[in-house]
């Protein structure tokens, strides 16, 4: 058997803005919003994970809110465009 020492990423990490140029992509307005509160639930339990080592990674925990709170606004817009959609029809 032999080890290996592997350390590549399981998954790319992508900006925030390659995040919501892939969002931007969808057209069903159901799926974006999918999309969006998905984004927001990883970005969560990434802060969770962080949560005991705030002081000393402060700055990661301000990115992370940062994040939450753009994909947050993301999906709150969207909400509020798809809801006045189906209202107009």
């Amino acid at each position: 058997m032999e080890l290996s020492l592997d350390l590549s990423l399981v998954c790319e990490p992508k900006t925030i803005n390659e995040c919501l140029k892939e969002v931007s992509m969808v057209k069903d307005g159901s799926q974006k919003l999918t999309k969006l509160y998905d984004y927001v639930e990883r970005l969560e339990d990434e802060r969770r994970k962080i949560d005991a080592f705030k002081r000393e990674l402060p700055l990661c925990m301000l990115l992370l809110n940062e994040g939450i709170f753009c994909f947050f606004f993301c999906f709150r817009f969207c909400m509020y465009i798809f809801d006045f959609v189906l209202l107009c029809f």
